[in-house]
């Protein structure tokens, strides 16, 4: 989940932008309940959606607290990589052939 400081820095972006809700969803193809659920910290946010809005409100993602947030995304991904067993080679044998 995105914590309550992201979704703060979000909402003060878009506010700058005089963007209502509504409007930043539909430039990011959302609907307005799930902006609201962003800025308030309670939505489960896709990196892609995280970086679409970013995107449309024009925040470099190295400012404010942005970049802590990826270094910790990439860091789960590679824990999450780590815990997945990679299945053995598939091994095709045909009883007709020597």
């Amino acid at each position: 989940q995105m914590c309550k400081e992201t979704g703060d820095i979000l909402r003060e972006r878009r506010k700058e932008l005089k963007l209502t809700q509504k409007q930043l969803a539909q430039k990011i193809g959302k609907e307005q309940s799930y902006i609201a659920r962003v800025e308030k910290g309670e939505a489960d946010i896709q990196l892609s959606s995280f970086f679409r809005i970013a995107r449309a409100l024009g925040i470099d993602l190295l400012q404010h607290s942005f970049y802590r947030i990826i270094i910790e995304i990439f860091e789960k991904a590679r824990e999450l990589e780590s815990k997945i067993k990679q299945p053995e080679p598939l091994k095709l044998s045909n009883p007709g052939c020597a």
